[in-house]
């Protein structure tokens, strides 16, 4: 497997913003990255098809924050604490 087909994966927590989701489709036509929506999953999709966007034809992951587990939520707390605790990020802030 090339270098060139490991995809940045990229999670964007305001995924119901329609500036947010316009970059997320950007990304992913463009095959940039594997953006991920994080938000009210209704939200995302309903802000998407105003803007025209067809999420389902693109490599965009959308994760509803009603059904991430507490466990799930505690892990990816984790990964992000161990990437910015060196840029000042408490593992609090990262809660």
């Amino acid at each position: 497997m090339a270098a060139s087909d490991h995809k940045a994966i990229i999670a964007f927590g305001e995924g119901g913003n329609p500036d947010t989701i316009q970059a997320a489709y950007n990304l992913a036509i463009n095959k940039i990255c594997k953006p991920i929506l994080l938000g009210a999953r209704s939200r995302i999709f309903s802000m998407a098809e105003s803007k025209g966007i067809d999420l389902n034809s693109v490599e965009i992951e959308v994760v509803d924050y009603s059904t991430i587990t507490k466990n799930a939520l505690k892990t990816y707390a984790e990964k992000i604490y161990e990437k910015t605790c060196r840029q000042g990020m408490t593992y609090e802030d990262a809660e």
